[in-house]
């Protein structure tokens, strides 16, 4: 059943959808720990919309059980608007098919909260995570499953607010994309890079107010460091001060949810790897096995260059959390100070509004 914000969704248009790049990313990883040459292969590229069916083909030889494949696509924001994505239904509906997709990717993804589930069938593992909505941290989507009877790990990206971020960490480290986590962290960590860069321009606003009125501002417990307060401070413009103060006040409140929200899908990234990691099975090893000592050497061999992958994974993601941490006691610092700025600049307009008030009193 269709939830309310499937029936709402806004699909693309084949013939806007048509004129987009698309950044897409593939390779692969050989198995084989003795091989000496170079054991992964990747390759980043840019096809038209129209290719995209071509895309979803395996080109690779299945008989070769030495490599392992990784495919990605990242498709960018055509349009503002919550519930617009910017892929036509019936191409969407061909990659979940053929990818497996989780089957609540469009779900997730119109949400408006942040949110990341995980789901393991037929051997098949699927993560899908989306970011908290706003505008000015992004949309940011993803939605990977890890195919063991095929080798292969497909990843699709939606609503990408920094894709260069996000690709270059990947490429980075292309060992780490035999693991399905590290597609998931890779775009955890640039949303928690957007939120710093929302967090300080928030910071610098209420800095510059603070200096403006020459109260509250930071470092001043010294008294031979403290502005005369023998008269209120004359503001340039008092009612853009205040509007400013507004403005900080939403936007307190929207990063404060966004960095929320990103604190639990860290939180829930970590718990997921560790549950992995502690069932002893990884989401390669559901695969047909023939029951070769070879194979299940490879497998087992495997297994733990696997384990040593995410355990690394974990420790980025963990280590971005403890920083969303941090910044989330950084918010409400600010919106202790703007509180504090609120209330001194309406000080004396209450003040003339008594005298007004008064003066009507007196006959």
């Amino acid at each position: 059943m269709e939830t309310r914000e499937e029936k709402l969704a806004s699909w693309a248009e084949p013939s806007n959808a048509s004129n987009q790049g698309i950044r897409v990313l593939k390779g692969s990883l050989s198995l084989n720990t003795n091989d000496s040459g170079k054991r992964t292969h990747i390759l980043e590229d840019r096809i038209q919309f129209n290719q995209i069916e071509d895309y979803f083909q395996n080109p690779w030889d299945d008989a070769d059980t030495n490599l392992w494949h990784f495919k990605a696509i990242s498709l960018p924001r055509i349009q503002p608007g919550r519930l617009v994505l910017s892929i036509p239904k019936e191409t969407f509906q061909k990659i979940q098919d053929s990818w497996n997709l989780h089957p609540h990717t469009i779900e997730i993804w119109l949400s408006n909260n942040g949110v990341l589930t995980t789901l393991h069938h037929s051997g098949r593992s699927s993560l899908v995570m989306k970011v908290a909505n706003s505008r000015t941290t992004g949309f940011d989507c993803v939605s990977v499953t890890c195919d063991p009877s095929r080798r292969t790990t497909y990843v699709l990206y939606h609503h990408l607010f920094d894709e260069d971020a996000v690709f270059n960490t990947l490429l980075s480290i292309p060992e780490r994309c035999i693991d399905p986590y590290f597609y998931v962290s890779a775009l955890y960590r640039s949303h928690h890079q957007q939120i710093e860069v929302y967090r300080n321009s928030i910071d610098c606003t209420i800095l510059g107010i603070e200096r403006q009125t020459g109260f509250g501002n930071p470092g001043r417990l010294d008294r031979g460091r403290r502005p005369s307060m023998d008269e209120y401070p004359a503001l340039d413009d008092p009612k853009r001060t205040i509007q400013e103060l507004g403005y900080c006040q939403t936007d307190i409140a929207i990063i404060g949810h966004v960095g929320r929200c990103c604190l639990e899908c860290g939180e829930w990234l970590v718990q997921a790897i560790d549950t992995n990691l502690l069932d002893g099975q990884t989401s390669h090893e559901g695969g047909e096995q023939n029951g070769s000592s070879s194979s299940q050497n490879q497998d087992q061999q495997l297994s733990e260059y696997l384990k040593a992958i995410q355990r690394m994974v974990r420790q980025d993601v963990e280590y971005v959390r403890r920083r969303t941490a941090m910044l989330l006691s950084q918010v409400q610092q600010m919106s202790d100070r703007t509180q504090s700025q609120t209330s001194y600049v309406n000080l004396p307009l209450s003040v003339r509004s008594l005298q007004t008030h008064v003066q009507l009193l007196i006959p």
